[in-house]
């Protein structure tokens, strides 16, 4: 019968994965600046283009019926490229659809020049003109004033 043992939880280990200080505060260090939104970004991106590198070698390798290379180990690098490629294109598709949405986002200026986002009972009904305008942005840059 297989013994089970369990290690304790490694609080300081996870709070550090997390690029958290022990109080729980984000670090401002520049070791946790390098773990941002883009490092992770190229790190998945070379990740793919690594697994697909490597089923290309190996279907290269069953094509050239090389030694030690097997179709199993072929077709699996290959599905592995397949999802890792996948998944990098759906977060292209989603991370263009936000910058799509936050560029068509609404904001109303108000007379006295504050702004905010555009009530939805005001979206509904319309404004005069006079109360509140919405500026929109083209994608050639130019401002459009529209009522709210």
């Amino acid at each position: 019968m297989n013994d089970l043992t369990l290690k304790p939880f490694d609080f300081q280990a996870a709070v550090a994965r997390a690029g958290l200080q022990p109080n729980g505060m984000p670090r401002t260090d520049a070791a946790a600046a390098a773990g941002g939104f883009q490092s992770a970004m190229a790190d998945a991106l070379k990740t793919v283009s690594q697994s697909q590198f490597q089923a290309e070698n190996l279907a290269r390798g069953l094509t050239l019926n090389t030694p030690g290379v097997s179709l199993e180990q072929t077709v699996m690098a290959m599905q592995k490229a397949q999802v890792g490629f996948q998944s990098a294109l759906q977060v292209r598709n989603r991370l263009a659809q936000a910058y799509s949405d936050i560029m068509n986002m609404q904001i109303c200026v108000q007379q006295d020049g504050s702004r905010g986002q555009a009530p939805a009972a005001a979206q509904m009904r319309g404004r005069p003109s006079g109360e509140t305008s919405t500026r929109r942005r083209s994608p050639c840059g130019v401002s459009k004033v529209a009522p709210c």
